[in-house]
């Protein structure tokens, strides 16, 4: 049987990261426990780089339908000009009603209504700012964790790798907390923006219910 490869955004990929540190045993010795901060920074990357993948996939499909939206603004509205022209012209071996530049207009304003009230530019402004923001924190993090790796496999005594070990954990909770912090901040733009979307929708049909 075929399975189905799960979304992006599936939450199975919580289960992944869990699944891939649950079975880390931190009582070995200094060796094995920087093996195992290896195996832990692994599943973490994979976690936020999932993350990222989401994004940029939003942001491509946000970018197509703004970019089509806009090409019919254009469109549309330029063809709401050009007709009543083209029918004023008296010479002209075909007949073209004017009142279709009327309906292009409409389509014209369909288009930019759609823009606006699904937040299609702004959701691809988001979500390049989100995938960026996230990039640079993994990236950070990344570099980082190898100084860290560098330093505790130095045999100098003047290392306490003890210490190290626990001034990590500190690290990485810091990280993962700036890591959901720019999610979260991006889900409550989001929420803000669909809601204030829907009010305004909302308010222009009310106008549009006779009296």
């Amino acid at each position: 049987m075929k399975f189905r490869k799960p979304k992006i955004e599936d939450p199975i990929r919580i289960d992944f990261f869990l699944d891939s540190i649950k079975k880390i045993d931190w009582n070995g010795n200094d060796e094995v426990k920087s093996k195992n901060f290896l195996v832990l920074y692994n599943a973490i990357f994979s976690l936020v780089k999932t993350e990222i993948d989401y994004y940029y996939k939003k942001r491509k499909q946000r970018k197509l339908i703004s970019k089509i939206l806009k090409i019919g603004m254009f469109t549309f509205s330029s063809l709401g000009f050009i007709v009543p022209f083209i029918a004023a012209i008296k010479q002209a071996p075909w007949e073209v009603d004017a009142s279709i530049g009327y309906f292009f207009f409409g389509l014209a304003i369909i288009s930019f209504s759609l823009d606006k009230f699904t937040n299609t530019s702004n959701d691809y402004i988001r979500n390049v700012s989100t995938q960026y923001q996230l990039e640079k924190i993994l990236v950070i993090f990344s570099v980082t964790f190898y100084e860290f790796l560098e330093k505790i496999s130095s045999s100098s005594p003047h290392i306490d790798k003890k210490s190290e070990f626990k001034d990590f954990f500190k690290v990485i909770n810091g990280f993962l907390e700036t890591f959901y912090l720019i999610i979260n901040k991006e889900t409550e733009t989001w929420i803000l923006e669909t809601r204030q979307a829907l009010k305004k929708f909302e308010e222009l049909l009310d106008k549009q219910k006779p009296a």
